[in-house]
C-alpha cells in the first residue's frame, strides 16, 4: 500500500493510512510528523502489523504493531518526539492505545 493513500477515521476529520494506523506520525502533508523518505525506513522495520489470528488464556483480541527500533532510546525517543506528540493530539480520544516499549534480545 503506498504512503500517500488515506482514509478518514470514523467521524473525527482526520486522515489515516491504513497501512500504519496506530503510527500516526507517517508523512508530512498535514503540516507535521515523519517524510516519505524516513516513514519508508520505519516501515522497513515493521515486524508484525494487524489484528489477533487467535487470543489465549487472558488474551484481548486487538489491533497490534510491532514495531523494531536499534535501542530502547530510540523508541522513547520516537514516541517522546514532537510529531508524535501532534499527532495524538490531533486524534485525541479516538482511540485507545496500549504502547509498551520492550528490550529485544541480540
Amino acid at each position: 500500500m503506498p504512503l500517500d493513500h488515506y482514509v478518514t477515521l470514523g467521524r473525527s476529520g482526520l486522515r489515516v493510512s491504513p497501512f500504519c494506523l496506530g503510527a500516526m506520525t507517517f508523512g508530512e502533508d498535514l503540516g507535521w510528523g515523519t517524510s516519505v523518505a524516513d516513514s519508508q525506513a520505519i516501515m522497513d522495520r515493521f515486524l508484525a502489523r494487524g489484528g489477533t489470528a487467535k487470543t489465549y488464556e487472558a488474551g484481548i483480541d486487538q489491533r497490534t504493531v510491532l514495531i523494531e527500533f536499534d535501542s530502547v532510546a530510540q523508541a522513547i525517543a520516537a514516541h517522546d518526539s514532537a510529531g508524535y506528540q501532534a499527532a495524538l493530539k490531533a486524534l485525541g480520544n479516538a482511540a485507545e492505545r496500549d504502547i509498551r516499549i520492550v528490550e529485544g534480545l541480540d
